[in-house]
């Protein structure tokens, strides 16, 4: 293991203990970055002197005060940007509760530019501490000066594991880049960009899991699972991949899913006309080979002219089986036993972030916990899929499931370019006299 990847492990490490969760604990961190920048500006103003030949005016001008106003900012704003955002509801949901939950995306790394080595490197930082992530630094090595002293000062005043800094050249960025990120910040040439990019690039997927807790009513849980995992003969990339629940209800969902499938497509889905078919015959092959070997509840049956496969639901299944490892994409319900619902959020976190999450429970507290220590692309509460067809909720995944969203307004956010505009008027330049050299020659220590 080389040392790249023990830092960046521990970051991850560092960030799943969930201690970046809380606001004070961001606020703190955001604090300490303004006082290393007040404290230690006249260490900063003489690197960034030895590496581009900028003066004290300059360096704090250019460098120094964006960042220290985006910091106050932030920390006077973060309580509010962090709230739940409601959005508007749909004709059909307007007795549900419709919001966007603001979560981190994990660990970030933030690759810095030699032209404003301090600023690009720390203006990213302040938002992603903002945001609750685990921060990776990788400073520009051309600006050697600022990169020693960021990489000195940043431990002395900032969480050490959290947010490591890592200094080298062409290699070690290369090296850096192999790891794996949930997000990347980077400014700079397009050149780097296209590298950066290309080990950035993200795919949409993944097992949504589905958690049904014992306090709900199964009747229901078991009708809304069964649609929304059998529709379209489970290949729906939001589908309910798999469901955890406590093994004193394993018996009792399996007959409900039973009745609900028998209620949907009658005794024999394969007459349904309600009932699809898998899309070739590679992919026929692939499900069949999911259900090879496991306990099956219920149906298991296939006939491959016509590439169908019965509705199945396969219990006590090894969350180290093959139909655990990737998405199924088809009408496959693994049901995994889990004791607690404390259990089931460290099962979900110890594989990819999925697209949807699911969580069935008449407990709101259960419900609030699941999606506040979770992190997945979108999710439903006590039914499955719907959260897509709503226009204010952007539909997109987070981690491996994913970069960016789209649907409603975000679907345009997305498609457009979010082009930053000023017209000023050819008057008041009294007031902008201090921004033009030259600058004064003695300045008063901020």
């Amino acid at each position: 293991m080389s040392k790249i990847s023990d830092i960046v492990n521990q970051a991850r490490e560092a960030f799943n203990t969930g201690k970046t969760r809380p606001l004070q604990f961001r606020i703190q961190q955001l604090e300490a970055l303004r006082r290393m920048i007040t404290e230690r500006q006249p260490d900063i103003t003489a690197a960034l002197a030895s590496d581009l030949h900028k003066n004290e005016w300059t360096a704090y001008n250019e460098e120094l005060v964006h960042v220290l106003e985006e910091i106050d900012t932030t920390i006077k704003k973060l309580p509010e940007w962090a709230e739940d955002a409601p959005v508007e509801k749909t004709q059909q949901t307007q007795q549900d509760e419709s919001y966007i939950h603001f979560e981190p995306l994990g660990v970030v790394l933030v690759i810095g530019a030699w032209n404003y080595p301090f600023n690009l490197t720390i203006q990213p930082m302040v938002g992603a501490i903002a945001a609750g992530n685990a921060v990776v630094l990788k400073p520009s090595e051309v600006s050697e000066n600022t990169a020693d002293l960021l990489a000195t000062l940043v431990p002395q005043y900032l969480d050490k594991d959290l947010y490591p800094v890592i200094k080298g050249d062409v290699p070690i960025t290369t090296e850096v880049l192999a790891q794996r990120f949930d997000h990347i910040m980077y400014t700079g040439s397009t050149a780097v960009g296209k590298i950066v990019m290309a080990a950035a690039a993200l795919e949409l997927g993944g097992k949504s899991p589905c958690y049904v807790d014992k306090d709900c009513d199964l009747d229901v849980a078991c009708r809304r699972i069964a649609w929304g995992k059998f529709m379209n003969s489970g290949q729906t990339c939001v589908a309910p991949d798999y469901i955890l629940c406590d093994p004193s209800i394993q018996s009792q969902i399996v007959e409900k899913l039973k009745k609900s499938l028998k209620d949907f497509y009658g005794e024999d889905a394969k007459q349904s006309r309600d009932y699809g078919r898998i899309v070739n015959d590679r992919h026929f092959q692939r499900v069949i080979r999911l259900i090879e070997g496991q306990k099956v509840a219920h149906g298991g049956t296939w006939d491959a002219a016509s590439r169908y496969i019965a509705p199945t639901i396969l219990v006590d299944v090894d969350p180290q089986s093959q139909v655990m490892q990737e998405e199924i994409f088809g009408p496959v319900m693994p049901i995994v036993s889990v004791q607690s619902l404390e259990e089931a959020i460290k099962f979900i976190n110890q594989r990819e972030k999925p697209l949807a999450l699911y969580v069935f429970s008449n407990n709101n507290k259960v419900i609030k916990k699941m999606i506040a220590e979770t992190s997945s692309g979108g999710g439903t509460a006590n039914d499955v899929i719907v959260h897509i067809t709503v226009p204010t909720l952007p539909f997109g995944g987070v981690g491996n499931s994913g970069m960016g969203a789209y649907h409603g307004k975000k679907s345009f956010k997305t498609f457009s370019h979010s082009r930053s505009c000023l017209v000023k008027a050819l008057l008041y330049e009294r007031i902008l006299r201090n921004r033009y050299p030259p600058s004064p020659a003695k300045m008063s220590q901020h």
